[in-house]
C-alpha cells in the first residue's frame, strides 16, 4: 500500500500492448544464384542460397510476425513464382523457394531481385 498520495511503491506498470514493425529486404542475386546482397530498409535481414532455387533468410526474433509479401523482379523471366515455405518469427528464420513457369525450383538469373516484406510485433514496454 502507497504510504502517500500518488505514490506506487514499485508497482511495475506493462502496458501489454505490442508495436509493429515492417522490415523490407531485395535480396539480390548474383552468378549460380548466389545472394549478393539483401539490403532495402533493414540491414537487419540476411539471406543466403540453400540450393538450386532455395534461399534462408534471417531476421531479429519476434514474438509474433508474418510475411506481407514476396514478390520477384526476373527481367528476362528465368524465374516466375516465389513462395515462403517455413517462417519462424521466435527463431528469427524463413525460408522462400523460387520456381520456373513448370514449378521446378530454380535459380534466378544474375541481377535478379527478390522483394521481402515482414511485420514483426514487438512489446511496447
Amino acid at each position: 500500500m502507497a504510504t502517500n498520495a500518488g505514490e506506487t511503491n514499485n508497482f511495475q506498470l506493462n502496458s501489454g500492448k505490442r508495436s509493429r514493425v515492417q522490415l523490407h529486404a531485395d535480396i539480390v542475386i548474383g552468378g549460380s544464384g548466389a545472394v549478393t546482397s539483401a539490403g532495402g530498409d533493414d540491414p537487419a535481414i540476411t539471406a543466403a542460397n540453400g540450393g538450386a532455387g532455395i534461399y534462408t533468410f534471417t531476421f531479429p526474433k519476434a514474438p509474433t510476425g508474418r510475411v506481407l509479401g514476396v514478390t520477384l523482379n526476373s527481367p528476362a523471366g528465368t524465374v516466375k513464382t516465389a513462395w515462403v515455405t517455413a517462417f519462424s518469427p521466435t527463431a528469427g528464420t524463413g525460408t522462400i523457394n523460387v520456381g520456373n513457369g513448370g514449378g521446378t525450383l530454380t535459380n534466378p538469373a544474375t541481377s535478379d531481385v527478390i522483394y521481402l516484406t515482414l511485420e514483426l510485433e514487438t512489446r511496447a514496454d
